[in-house]
């Protein structure tokens, strides 16, 4: 999966809408339904700790750090949990990158 994929993905598992995709991977967005809500002027989970942080924030994705990778994971209605995603390293980086991947997953299993 792409970048743009996963960020497609993950804008619509936290109910936002793309409006324009960047060169440098970002996106700008509307926070739901599009010229319905507020704009955010450049938007990448990706690359950006505060998105990232939101989107952590908006799906409740909790953060698990082992010694060498961090994985992000979703409650599931019954009290399991799913392992989404898991990134080797323990820095900021590797935590965007699980976030953006697990709220990717997330979007792409929404009906």
């Amino acid at each position: 999966m792409t970048d743009r994929e996963m960020l497609e993905l993950a804008a619509k598992a936290a109910g936002m809408t793309i409006d324009t995709h960047y060169v440098d991977g970002g996106a700008s967005v509307w926070e739901g339904e599009k010229h319905n809500s507020d704009w955010i002027a450049e938007w990448n989970p990706r690359d950006d700790n505060g998105d990232a942080f939101r989107l952590q924030v908006a799906l409740q994705l909790e953060l698990e750090f082992g010694s060498t990778s961090v994985s992000a994971l979703k409650k599931h209605e019954k009290y399991r949990r799913w392992y989404l995603a898991t990134e080797r390293g323990t820095d900021p980086a590797a935590a965007r990158r699980a976030i953006l991947r697990a709220a990717a997953e997330i979007g792409r299993n929404m009906k």
